[in-house]
């Protein structure tokens, strides 16, 4: 093998080879063919997704001597010297070290000048964001008007930190993250050519490790090569990564199902002591928690590598366990830098997992026996319920008559006129204080005590209203009071509050509902009771 790093041995040399951004490269040859390119372009995207393997290609592409449908045919002379580095016309900077103004203004001195072997000379900047502010303004006016000859492409992970003059001058492509599935697919056909031996579940934890980046897969698969002595094993990778191995993972599944306490301890002291991280357990045992709350969810069918191998045992969690379990792993990955170490902060999630499956048992142990005890005693307690709740005011069921009028009885007038909107609430925050009659107009006297009933319109539309349903003409006035207590409303929130009272009562005198509050400290809480009427 090569002491070339796989990263650089295998860098794409056209745009077909490129993994993962069809979308983008699709663009670019059709723009290089018909030699309609932008003077400009800036990709975004993580690492190791082909930033500046795109940016090279191009240049490439732009100044090839035989280009065919906008591929480089990499047997001409520029091509091969663009490959070396070696190209006097296509100049890289990285942006980390070449910063500052001065920097910036030698290297656009030197693009002015016509390309010396090329068709266009080519300036790559590398990590864009990294430049000052002064010097993203001395580049801005020839990145705004460039001589014809030149060709920018910016790459950057940072695109926020760009100054948005400058990428309003740019065209702008954002490279995705590079799917797991087509990572694993590339780094075992280059493994194959080089003919390097492998497993596949080492390749497929490599490119969950990546993160969607292929150069990093690829530094992964050379470190795993060097600790597996030629090949890459899944055992080597896992402890290379500081990964548990999945055996280990499930039966500390299992163990958690069988609510065995102590094979769960020892379980996470072995994966410990074998070189894994208690940050990747969690994140693994995560992962679990969600493939199987996905399955239980949806009819999608998953492979192998996206349901982790799971364990017989775990199919059996419902989806709420599953919800809890993951919610209860990743609190505890986050709190992981807190503990005093690894091995506390691991096993203090392991407990409060088993402390969750205890109060849950408890829980329906003790539903249970509520339910027998409070089954006997349904319709005593009911009746008891009916019997000391207080009996509302004792009014009419329907009053319609202004002669049957009173303070009392004007909440139950108010509540069968089924008036709706603005004009309901007007009428029943309202409390009746008495009516005259003179020549043939009835005055009602009101007493309000908000401010924004006294409006006039509002007066003068329950005015219209009671006018239309009493079938006489109806005249309010309104007085504005500190306070009132015989409106319609003030009477059913009074009401509602008895009610819950002695409904609050009755509960406390049932055994099961009692030994649920003495079990979990709770009390009833007035407003979390609905009254049945």
């Amino acid at each position: 093998m090569s002491n070339i790093a796989l990263a650089r041995s295998c860098r794409p040399d056209q745009f077909s080879k490129v993994v993962g951004q069809d979308i983008v490269i699709k663009a670019l040859k059709h723009a290089i063919s018909k030699e309609s390119f932008h003077h400009a372009y800036l990709f975004t995207g993580g690492r190791g997704v082909g930033k500046t393997t795109i940016a090279r290609l191009i240049a490439k592409a732009i100044n090839c001597t035989n280009c065919l449908e906008g591929e480089p045919c990499n047997e001409c002379k520029n091509c091969e010297e663009i490959d070396d580095g070696r190209f006097v016309d296509v100049l890289e900077v990285d942006a980390a070290s070449n910063r500052g103004v001065d920097e910036i203004q030698s290297i656009l001195d030197q693009i002015h000048f016509f390309p010396a072997l090329g068709k266009r000379k080519v300036l790559i900047i590398d990590e864009v964001h990294m430049l000052s502010n002064h010097a993203f303004n001395v580049m801005l006016k020839t990145l705004e008007e460039p001589p014809e000859h030149i060709v920018f492409i910016l790459a950057t992970t940072d695109p926020k930190k760009i100054p948005a003059t400058v990428i309003s001058r740019c065209l702008r492509f954002s490279l995705n993250n590079i799917p797991e599935d087509k990572i694993c697919e590339h780094v075992m056909d280059i493994l194959k050519r080089k003919n390097v031996p492998f497993e596949r579940g080492a390749i497929s934890q490599i490119s969950a490790a990546a993160e969607g980046s292929l150069r990093d897969a690829l530094s992964i698969s050379d470190q795993a090569i060097a600790c597996g002595e030629g090949k890459i094993t899944l055992d080597n990778v896992n402890s290379m990564l500081g990964y548990a191995s999945t055996l280990s993972i499930d039966g500390l599944i299992d163990a958690i199902q069988q609510d065995n306490v102590d094979a769960a301890l020892s379980i996470s002291r072995e994966m410990l002591n074998s070189g894994a991280d208690a940050g990747s357990i969690l994140e693994e045992l995560a992962v679990r928690f969600h493939s199987l709350s996905l399955k239980q969810l949806s009819n999608i069918s998953f492979d192998d590598s996206e349901m982790k191998y799971t364990s017989k045992n775990l199919a059996t969690l419902s989806l709420t366990q599953c919800n809890f379990y993951y919610q209860i792993v990743t609190l505890g990955r986050r709190d992981m830098p807190l503990a005093p170490n690894p091995l506390v902060g691991l096993e203090m999630v392991l407990i409060r997992l088993f402390a969750f499956q205890l109060s849950e048992k408890t829980n329906d142990v003790l539903i249970k026996e509520g339910k027998k005890k409070s089954s006997k005693k349904h319709d005593k307690l009911i009746t008891q319920i009916n019997a000391d709740q207080p009996v509302a005011n004792k009014l009419p069921k329907k009053i319609d008559q202004l002669d049957q009028m009173t303070l009392l009885t004007w909440p139950t007038f108010v509540s069968n006129l089924g008036c709706e909107g603005l004009l309901r609430q007007f009428l029943y925050k309202t409390e009746y204080d008495s009516f005259s009659e003179d020549k043939n107009i009835i005055e009602i006297k009101l007493k309000v005590s908000l401010e924004i009933l006294m409006d006039s319109a509002l007066i003068k539309k329950a005015e219209v209203f009671l006018t239309d349903f009493l079938k006489k003409e109806i005249s309010i006035t309104v007085e504005k009071v500190e306070s009132v207590s015989n409106s319609f409303e003030m009477i059913e929130k009074a009401n509602s509050l008895r009610d819950k009272r002695v409904a609050k009562e009755a509960f406390k005198k049932n055994a099961g509902i009692m030994q649920l509050l003495a079990e979990f400290e709770a009390e009833i809480i007035n407003e979390s009771l609905i009254i049945k009427k």
